[in-house]
C-alpha cells in the first residue's frame, strides 16, 4: 500500500491484518504487544532505502479501526524531513492466534518540515499592518501613542478640579465631603482602623447578619452531671432573652423528641454568658448528638441560632 504524507502530523500509517491460515479472514482485537514492526527510509525508492529499523510500539501507537484495519504511529525518526524521502514499513502479528500475513506499506513525503515552516511564517506575516508606502506599522507603538495622547488631553484640559499631580493628594484629603468608608476619615488616620459598633445587634436589621459560631466537639461520660458555660459575646446581649440549649439525635427531629430542650441560666446578659447543667438522665444514652444554643425574645419569638456543636456521650467505666 502506497501512502503520501502531507504534514508533520502524518506519522500515522494504515495497516490491514489477514490470517495466515486461510489468507482471507481479517484479524480483529490484535494487541500492539503481538506485533513485529520494522521500517526503512531513504531519499529515493527503492534503490537508496536504508537498512531496516525495528520498532516496538506501545499502546498509544496502535489503534484498531475495525474490520481488521488498524493505524500505526511510526516514530519521528521515520520522517527525517529532507526535501524528498520515501520509506517502507512491515507489520505482522507474530504472537497470539491466529498469526497474520505480513503487511507491507510505503510512503513518500515532500519537504513536510519546509512546508510547515513556510505556513508558520505566513501565519505571522498576515498579522502585520502596512502603511501607504508598504512599510510595516508598529501596532504596539500606535497603541502607546494613543494612550499617551489621551493622558495628555486629561491633564491639559482646564475644566478639572484637581489641576496638578503635586496637589492631588492634598486636594483629596482637603475635600470636606469625603467618605471612603461608612464614617468620616481624619487626615493621617488609618482607613482600615477597626470601627466600634454600638447598639444591640439582636434587634433591628442587623440581627440576621450575626454569624453563627461553631465550637469543637464536646465530650462527656454517660450518666455524668455536666455543667456548660457558653460565652456568646457582646453581639448576643441576653437582656430580656431566652437562650435555649437543645440536643437532638438528628437536627431534623421534632423538638418533642429532643434529648435536651430547655432554657439556660443567664449569668452575664451584656456579654452574652449563660450556663446549663445536664442531669444524669439527660446524659444516660451513649451517642453523638447535634447541639445548639438558640436565642429567642422573652415571648419565645424571633429565634436566632447563636452556637452549634457536636455533643458526644461516651461509655463510662463505673456503671
Amino acid at each position: 500500500m502506497a501512502w503520501k504524507c502531507r504534514s508533520l502530523n502524518a506519522n500515522w500509517v494504515p495497516v490491514k491484518l489477514v490470517s495466515s491460515a486461510d489468507f482471507t479472514t481479517r484479524l480483529t482485537y490484535v494487541l500492539y504487544s503481538q506485533l513485529t514492526v520494522r521500517y526503512a527510509t531513504g531519499n529515493s525508492f527503492p534503490a537508496e532505502i536504508g537498512s531496516w529499523t525495528i520498532f516496538t510500539p506501545t499502546t498509544d501507537d496502535w489503534v484498531e479501526l475495525g474490520g481488521g484495519i488498524y493505524k500505526l504511529l511510526l516514530p519521528a525518526s521515520a520522517f527525517p524531513g529532507t526535501e524528498l524521502y520515501q520509506g517502507v514499513y512491515y507489520v505482522q502479528r507474530t504472537s497470539g492466534s491466529p498469526l497474520s500475513l505480513g503487511f507491507d506499506g510505503s510512503w513518500e513525503c515532500h519537504a513536510p518540515h519546509a512546508v510547515n515552516a513556510i505556513n508558520l511564517i505566513k501565519l505571522q506575516t498576515e498579522k502585520l499592518l502596512f502603511d501607504g508606502d508598504n512599510f510595516v506599522k508598529s501596532v504596539q507603538q500606535g497603541a502607546v501613542d494613543i494612550l499617551q495622547a489621551g493622558a495628555d488631553k486629561v491633564w491639559q484640559t482646564t475644566e478639572r478640579t484637581l489641576t496638578g499631580f503635586d496637589t492631588l493628594v492634598v486636594s483629596i484629603w482637603s475635600y470636606v465631603a469625603r467618605k471612603l468608608t461608612s464614617r468620616n476619615i481624619a487626615e493621617g488616620e488609618d482607613i482600615a482602623r477597626e470601627q466600634t459598633i454600638t447598639g444591640n445587634l439582636a434587634a433591628g436589621i442587623l440581627q440576621n447578619l450575626v454569624t453563627v459560631s461553631s465550637i469543637a466537639e464536646q465530650k462527656i461520660k454517660r450518666g455524668d452531671v455536666k455543667s456548660f458555660t457558653f460565652n456568646l459575646g457582646t453581639q448576643w446581649n441576653l437582656t430580656d432573652k431566652k437562650p435555649y440549649f437543645c440536643v437532638k439525635v438528628s437536627p431534623t427531629d421534632p423538638n418533642a423528641s429532643a434529648k435536651v430542650n430547655r432554657v439556660c441560666t443567664i449569668t452575664d446578659p451584656v456579654n452574652g454568658v449563660c450556663t446549663i447543667t445536664l442531669t444524669a438522665e439527660e446524659t444516660a444514652v451513649i451517642g453523638s448528638y447535634s447541639a445548639e444554643i438558640e436565642v429567642r425574645d422573652a415571648d419565645d419569638t424571633n429565634p436566632r441560632t447563636a452556637l452549634q456543636f457536636t455533643l458526644t456521650i461516651q461509655q463510662d467505666v463505673r456503671q
